[in-house]
């Protein structure tokens, strides 16, 4: 059989009368119901002589243009944005695409919102970091005309060596309108062509019913949507139920209650989310906008910058004041999403000698934290210094000839692979005494310097972790312990109207509280119980509650519902209970929706604002946990 008689048996294989209108390259269109597939079978051809007269076949059978109206393909990809913020939305890789440098390409794909707002939203295709090459942009879209609009942008890559991104995406348009809001948006015929060739790289029609090679970007929910459930879609937007009982008002007498938010959505407020804050919660963190990272523009700058960015850490700051919010710091010292220039030299990225990196440590919290004296209430000092599980660390990733601590000591269990431990441990004196981990006694030390009103915390994760728990709770009473005898530990220190000394240096022990449906709560008694022993007080940071076990992305069981209910209740009727010694609960994520472990069902609220069980447990975990017969 010939190559042409092989492509029409290929077709009517296909079922091509079921099929709907797609273009290629432009120039010839034809019925398909598994376009990728067969356009995976005519790349398999092109090696052959006869592929460009197999080009001609199809286009021999092409389409009228009667058909140019028909209904696009039977499934198209449904992106559900549930992030609040520009970037959620859909991508697949630039390998999957068949792109390569030296090219050029083109792009021919098809959006549909669903449910944009009033007054409109718009999509963007864009390669993805570090240089957010943009493409095309759809301009203000609304649901006024309800149409299906073609994105058609030219990507050029002829004068470049190597492609620095690695996806291609569809996300919301930063530069139109509301684009910090939630939407439902569709996507269909996504094809790239060289446009030296005339070839055809990559096409995804989602006739074969699989989302594959899309992956969500940002908070986002991908599914497959047939045409003739698009009219039974929900679309209205959520709404926050402002008649719900406030819950920093519930545990006014027992405790601070707060949550996370973003620069992003103080400025856009989307869904009213503000005023859902506030009603709900006294104290603010922000999620990422005040991490070092964020400070400094970039993880990857390399040289210390001549001021730091404040901007988006000032927001939540103004906020926070403007509607009386306690304001968390969040976070001076992490070894994650940190500069380089904070402890790695500009010219050889080796480690910074010990002396150099803490001058920067100092210049960087007396420039953040002291620029925010008085009004930022706490701050996590140092964050998640501790292996993950508090095990031993393994002694060859730590700095060369740095002391080796036994196991069972709170010193082995440190992240000693973290940067600023292998700076810190770089020009030491191991012999007078100097360790890498240094670096977190005098976090606290020049945080204390230009922060002295506020609290200050040390936060990590697994704190419930029997062997974490320990070398946390060690680590803190033996650094308070050096505090008490240092003689910068005096009214004098920095700043002659420093409070009273007499406090502890670490004063407070951040419990994330990153729990699963797997949690030992015992374990979680057990970590309250002996930290309170170390006299720092108590700060429940980042709670929240996953089920690793959902079958589908955001739907709990019923069951995993009154079992998250359950656990939240018995911590909360916990905290309760140990309320002298709790300063404040957080938690992390304001619904499942925008939550970092949403698709996981982690908070209290559902993607759609809805209380969840959890909520009601979280209201009164007392009675709750008395009807569900678990009150001991």
């Amino acid at each position: 059989m010939g190559l042409g008689s092989k492509v029409l048996v290929f077709l009517l294989y296909l079922n091509i009368a079921k099929g709907m209108v797609i273009k290629m390259s432009k120039k010839f269109k034809f019925f398909s119901l598994g376009l990728s597939t067969l356009l995976l079978f005519l790349n398999g051809c092109e090696q052959s002589e006869n592929y460009e007269s197999t080009v001609d076949l199809i286009n021999q059978i092409g389409i009228d243009d009667e058909f140019e109206n028909m209904a696009i393909e039977n499934y198209s990809l449904k992106i559900e944005t549930l992030g609040n913020v520009h970037w959620d939305g859909t991508q697949v890789s630039a390998s999957t695409l068949g792109l390569e440098a030296g090219n050029i390409y083109e792009f021919d794909i098809r959006v549909k919102v669903l449910n944009a707002p009033d007054n409109g939203i718009g999509l963007l295709l864009q390669g993805n970091e570090p240089n957010w090459t943009s493409i095309v942009a759809t301009g203000l879209l609304s649901n006024v005309d309800d149409k299906w609009h073609t994105l058609t942008g030219v990507l050029d890559l002829s004068t470049t060596d190597e492609i620095e991104f690695t996806h291609i995406q569809i996300v919301k348009d930063q530069n139109v309108v509301n684009s910090s809001e939630n939407i439902i948006f569709l996507v269909d015929e996504f094809v790239v062509t060289n446009h030296n060739s005339g070839k055809v790289l990559a096409m995804f029609d989602f006739a074969d019913n699989r989302i594959n090679p899309f992956e969500t970007r940002g908070h986002s929910l991908l599914s497959l949507l047939s045409n003739e459930t698009i009219a039974n879609i929900d679309f209205t937007r959520p709404v926050w139920d402002l008649n719900l009982p406030s819950l920093s008002q519930i545990y006014a007498d027992y405790f601070l209650f707060g949550n996370i938010l973003e620069p992003s959505l103080i400025e856009n407020n989307p869904n009213d989310v503000t005023q859902m804050f506030i009603h709900q919660y006294n104290t603010i963190t922000a999620e990422n906008a005040m991490k070092p990272d964020a400070i400094s523009d970039d993880a990857s700058q390399v040289t210390r910058p001549a001021g730091l960015n404040l901007d988006n850490a000032r927001t939540m700051v103004e906020f926070a004041e403007e509607h009386d919010l306690i304001m968390i710091g969040h976070t001076l010292v992490w070894h994650e999403q940190s500069a380089l220039w904070l402890y790695r030299d500009p010219a050889t990225e080796d480690f910074l000698m010990r002396a150099d990196a803490m001058e920067n440590m100092r210049w960087f919290i007396e420039q953040y934290a002291g620029y925010f004296e008085a009004r930022v209430d706490a701050w996590d000092v140092v964050n998640e210094a501790f292996t993950n599980n508090g095990s031993a660390n393994t002694v060859d990733d730590g700095p060369v000839g740095s002391p080796v601590y036994d196991s069972g000591t709170w010193q082995r269990a440190l992240r000693n692979y973290a940067s600023w431990y292998h700076a810190f441990a770089n020009g030491a004196d191991f012999e007078a005494g100097e360790r890498g981990w240094d670096y977190i006694y005098y976090a606290f030390v020049f945080t204390r310097r230009y922060a002295p009103s506020a609290t200050l915390i040390y936060n990590d994760f697994n704190e419930e972790i029997p062997t974490k728990r320990n070398a946390i709770a060690d680590m803190v009473e033996e650094l308070n312990k050096r505090w008490e005898n240092d003689y910068l530990n005096n009214k004098a220190f920095g700043n002659p109207n420093h409070p009273e000394y007499g406090r502890l240096l670490i004063e407070a022990i951040g419990m994330q509280a990153h729990y699963n449906q797997e949690t030992n709560l015992n374990h979680v008694r057990g970590a309250l119980e002996r930290f309170i022993e170390t006299d720092a007080r108590i700060h429940i940071t980042e709670l929240d509650i996953q089920f690793t076990n959902i079958a589908t992305p955001f739907e709990m069981l019923d069951l995993q519902l009154e079992q998250q209910a359950d656990m939240f209740a018995q911590l909360f009727a916990w905290y309760m209970e140990l309320s002298d010694y709790i300063d404040r609960v957080s938690i992390w994520g304001r619904e499942d929706g925008s939550s970092w472990r949403g698709a996981n069902g982690a908070t209290h609220f559902d993607r759609h604002f809805q209380p969840k069980p959890a909520f009601w447990a979280i209201v009164d975990p007392v009675n709750w946990l008395t009807e569900r017969g678990l009150m001991e």
